[in-house]
């Protein structure tokens, strides 16, 4: 096969689907973390007694943020999410109004971006670049681009952990004392269910070295058909435990909104076939009876 050959096989189209259900995950996850901030307004955003200047985006050295000028940005975040949802030629606009809206809101917070407001912004890069904002993307097949995207996003994010992990956290290995600790840390930890478990050795150490597998295998078994949808379950799984176990805020729906487009998309079309041939079946079955 020739070097044009390869690359026409990487680019050939794929099937569309998933990225319609990434948009309305996305659109939740995005609203969960943004959607609660209007209650530190005049608190935490646009305070005159609370007015940081050390970050990345030195907003308030650059002007007096007030609340007002934290209201409008927030609505216009707002905005921005409502027009991602309308789809359609709105749906770009929309993604804009919201990055510009929602970051100018958490550069008033300087200091204190969060992972999950990160993981937020990368992932709308990707579908500025997506067929999302088309309907009926179930019939439809796109450049695989897009979800080469989100692909490298999640592959540098499990990829670089689970090796910190395995070459500087030796302890992940051992007793699972490491995520015992996590379990109760003051800041991420603490969930009443999480602190029970984290007194269950038996328990923490197999989920300890479960997470470095996955993280150190996901950039690998990813790309392989018959592995993706089996990392991506236990991907599933390690998020679910995440939410209940840990306060990490609404990272593990930002996570699990991108994976029906990690999802092999070969796969993700036969398993909505499959889906859309049972509801089918069912509906006639109900009209018969």
């Amino acid at each position: 096969m020739s070097d044009r050959d390869t690359l026409a096989a990487w680019f050939r189209p794929t099937w569309a689907g998933g990225w319609s259900a990434m948009r309305i995950l996305w659109l939740g996850a995005a609203a969960l973390a943004h959607g609660p901030r209007m209650m530190g307004i005049g608190d935490v955003y646009g305070s005159r007694d609370l007015v940081l200047h050390s970050s990345i985006m030195p907003l308030n050295t650059w002007m007096e943020v007030t609340e007002t000028h934290a209201w409008i940005a927030w609505a216009i975040g707002l905005l921005g999410l409502a027009l991602v949802a309308w789809g359609g030629r709105a749906f770009h606009v929309g993604l804009l109004a919201w990055a510009g809206g929602s970051w100018f809101v958490l550069a008033t917070e300087a200091i204190n971006i969060k992972a999950y407001d990160r993981l937020l912004t990368w992932l709308a890069l990707a579908l500025l670049f997506s067929p999302a904002w088309r309907r009926g993307l179930a019939r439809a097949w796109c450049s695989p681009f897009a979800r080469y995207l989100v692909l490298v996003i999640f592959i540098a994010i499990y990829g670089s952990t689970g090796m910190c992990k395995l070459l500087h956290e030796p302890s992940w290995l051992g007793d699972g004392e490491v995520l015992r600790y996590h379990l109760v840390h003051t800041y991420f930890g603490m969930r009443p269910l999480g602190v029970v478990v984290s007194g269950w050795g038996w328990l923490v150490a197999p989920m300890a070295w479960i997470t470095v597998a996955f993280e150190v295998s996901f950039p690998f078994l990813v790309w392989l058909k018959r592995a993706n949808p089996w990392v991506l379950l236990v991907g599933a799984l390690f998020h679910i435990a995440l939410l209940m176990l840990m306060d990490v805020g609404p990272f593990g729906f930002v996570s699990l909104s991108a994976y029906p487009v990690l999802l092999h998309p070969e796969v993700a079309r036969d398993l909505w076939e499959r889906a859309q041939g049972w509801w089918t079946a069912r509906r006639s079955a109900a009209a018969a009876g």
